[in-house]
């Protein structure tokens, strides 16, 4: 008998020392994949042991639009008890670009080219064909006249009047760009609010049509670290005005020390009596750079009131609408469109519900019901399970039972039944495991069919039992048997004389046999 316990011990601990990990799972809110993971390693079929715990990694979910809600619902078979003698026990989840541009003065890249054709008007050939000037002021050892002396001047000067309109041209294109980005300001959190709540959009969609209205406006690169001094710095729009301001003056200076030279030389020039077309020509085209300066000295005035306005407007709102942009573009930059639920591992099956809420822009959710999706259901194995059931089994002891009568005051025997047919009520001890087919122990009291000796005819059973369904089950039994047998007593045995005794003596004893049965906890 203790063998049997023994190997009954061994066998249970054994059922339960499984690999017991933490199961994570992940669900794509998106297209409703799940994936189990255990230990590391993505699994099929899922399973937790009991106290365990379960992650649920919520995915690609629109936390903006929507509320999510996981409910956990710890379900515990409830097995059948079965009926009669054995009834013992009862048992029970982008931005915008700075686009269209106008050009200043109606002047843009095409000036250069301008000056290549006063430059042909000059007779001057390319520059592979042009001789190199000595340190004299003569070319190909020949002496220049005072008018090609003064063209060369105009043509210097025309060239260096084209560079600084290229300044004004760029500080324009800049002061545009700097209205762009206040509008831009204005209406940049509206935008990315409009794409957080869009329906038809992804979390990744959101995020990146979200990130590159808010990148434009702050100048960054994605992943870049940002702090308040850097904000601030974005912000304060009274410094760069400041910096466009001092460029415009300098330059529009230098534009008007350049026409001033240009003027007089031209007047220069009208001195010389030259009759060639060509010399007309040029000096035409002076005269036109010469009206045409008026017009950019204009754009230039009005550039600077622009400035000038801009600068008076310019106040702590601006950086204010920046610091609103920064929470915001921190806030979506950590987001994760995620959501992880802990919850432990109870009873027979973990069963996780979702559900997910529809919210307003102010994160209030919207009346009606939610969105469930389908549930997550989780076998849970590992604790020691009991319950009861009820059956027949059918014994046999390891030693023939006798029965025993009197034939010329001699005592006889006979061989008693060759099994033994007993109801009996076993109680089951299992590992939990996941499987519709368990192993287990049980132990087991039963009445014999046979015999009227009441108490003293109770059988008594231990064994392994297979058991069979979840909470209906079918049970197969077997093991060791004990129960009383009756046996010659005061020292007597078969073929003795009973002279002096008025009948048999005989007394109960307990003997060892083994057993195999059904049972059943089906009401």
């Amino acid at each position: 008998m203790k063998r049997v316990l023994i190997f009954v011990l061994t066998f249970l601990c054994n059922g339960v020392t499984l690999s017991a990990q933490d199961l994570h799972i992940h669900y794509d809110a998106q297209t409703s994949n799940i994936r189990y993971v255990l230990d590391g390693k993505e699994v099929k079929s899922p399973k937790v042991k009991k106290d365990r715990d379960i992650y649920l990694h919520v995915e690609n979910y629109n936390n903006y639009l929507y509320d999510l809600e996981v409910d956990a619902n710890n379900q515990v078979l409830k097995v059948s008890s079965g009926s009669g003698v054995g009834s013992f026990l009862g048992l029970l989840g982008g931005g915008t670009g700075v686009t269209g541009m106008a050009n200043l003065g109606g002047f843009d890249s095409g000036a250069e080219s301008g000056w290549q054709n006063l430059n042909t008007i000059m007779g001057g050939g390319t520059e592979a064909e042009e001789e190199e000037e000595d340190d004299y002021g003569f070319a190909g050892g020949k002496v220049q006249t005072e008018g090609q002396i003064l063209q060369t001047k105009v043509i210097q000067l025309m060239g260096e009047m084209a560079e600084t309109e290229k300044e004004f041209v760029k500080i324009e294109k800049e002061m545009k760009a700097m209205e762009n980005v206040q509008e831009m300001r204005e209406i940049v959190l509206q935008e990315v609010q409009k794409v957080k709540y869009n329906e038809h959009l992804s979390p990744d969609q959101v995020k990146k049509m979200s990130m590159s209205f808010l990148e434009r406006i702050l100048e960054v690169e994605g992943g870049q670290e940002l702090d308040l001094d850097y904000v601030i710095e974005k912000g304060d729009d009274r410094k760069r005005l400041e910096d466009k301001m001092l460029r415009l003056e300098k330059n529009k200076s230098l534009y008007i020390s350049q026409l001033k030279d240009l003027k007089e030389t031209g007047e220069k020039l009208k001195d010389i009596d030259i009759k060639e077309e060509s010399f007309f020509q040029f000096v035409a085209q002076v005269v036109e750079v010469d009206e045409k300066s008026t017009k950019v000295l204009e754009s230039v005035d009005a550039e600077e009131e622009k400035i000038k306005s801009m600068f008076a407007s310019a106040s702590k709102v601006e950086i204010q609408k920046m610091t609103s942009i920064w929470y915001e573009y921190e806030a979506l930059t950590s987001n994760t469109f995620s959501y992880t639920y802990r919850g432990e591992a109870i009873g027979d099956r973990t069963t996780l519900g979702l559900t997910f809420y529809k919210k307003d822009t102010l994160g209030n959710r919207v009346s009606g019901p939610g969105i469930t999706s389908v549930p997550i259901k989780v076998p849970v194995y590992g604790s020691l399970k009991v319950n009861v059931s009820v059956g027949l089994s059918f014994g046999q002891y390891l030693n023939q039972p006798q029965s025993y009568f009197v034939r010329d005051s001699v005592i006889l025997s006979e061989d008693g039944d060759g099994f033994i047919p007993v109801v009996t009520s076993f109680v089951h001890f299992y590992p939990q495991r996941v499987r519709d087919v368990v192993i287990g122990g049980s132990f087991g009291i039963g009445v014999p069919l046979t015999g009227t000796d009441g108490i003293a005819s109770i059988n008594f059973f231990l064994g392994p039992s297979l058991i069979f369904g979840k909470s209906q089950r079918i049970v197969l039994n077997a093991g060791f048997m004990g129960g009383r047998t009756s046996e010659l007593s005061q020292g007597l045995k078969t073929g003795d004389n009973l002279s002096g005794f008025a009948e048999i003596p005989t007394k109960n004893k307990y003997q060892l046999g083994y057993f195999v049965g059904v049972s059943f906890n089906i009401n």
